[in-house]
């Protein structure tokens, strides 16, 4: 959710034209329109069912992602991002969901799945917003053969680039084995 924008903040900011501080409301608005959001749509479960609510979450986080992908400009970029802190609030109806819907005994594996899956999605936000914001497909990149290289299975160091602003020569790019 947040962790896949975060490698492409300073792609936005070039992209859209804008100064680093608009850009980091990028971040800021999901966070804090999340921080608002989860408690009251949390509570909101309670009267009017907590699967109607947590439907109505993914529609309005399907409607932000639209926005965000259609979006011309910052302003609309961060108006989306607001829309989309609603998301977070999936965690909160999903662990009352499964302490209705789960025998006691049950329930301490299921929460622990449920919060571990979304560390994992956090942490391989951040790779795949990497990935995307370097414009790599992500595909074999780490077993990739070079010209020097003739077995495919051996992972290879990484292809060579050319950054921007560099004279002369090729530089691999940092974090690459």
């Amino acid at each position: 959710m947040p962790t896949v924008v975060v490698p492409a903040l300073r792609l936005l900011e070039r992209e859209l034209g804008t100064t680093p501080t608009w850009s980091a409301w990028i971040l800021s608005a999901f966070l804090l329109s999340s921080a608002v959001l989860t408690p009251l749509l949390g509570r909101m479960g309670d009267p009017y069912g907590r699967r109607r609510v947590m439907t109505a979450v993914l529609v309005a986080y399907a409607v932000g992602m639209a926005g965000a992908a259609l979006a011309q400009n910052i302003g609309q970029l961060i108006a989306a991002r607001v829309v989309q802190g609603a998301a977070l609030a999936v965690v909160l109806l999903s662990m009352a969901i499964l302490r209705e819907a789960l025998p006691r005994e049950r329930l301490p594996f299921a929460m622990g799945l449920v919060s571990g899956i979304v560390g994992a999605g956090g942490g391989t936000g951040l790779v795949v917003g990497g990935l995307l914001a370097d414009g790599r497909q992500g595909a074999g990149l780490m077993f990739r053969p070079e010209p020097e290289q003739g077995d495919p299975a051996i992972p290879s160091r990484g292809p060579t680039s050319r950054w921007p602003g560099r004279s002369g020569g090729t530089r691999r790019a940092p974090g690459r084995l």
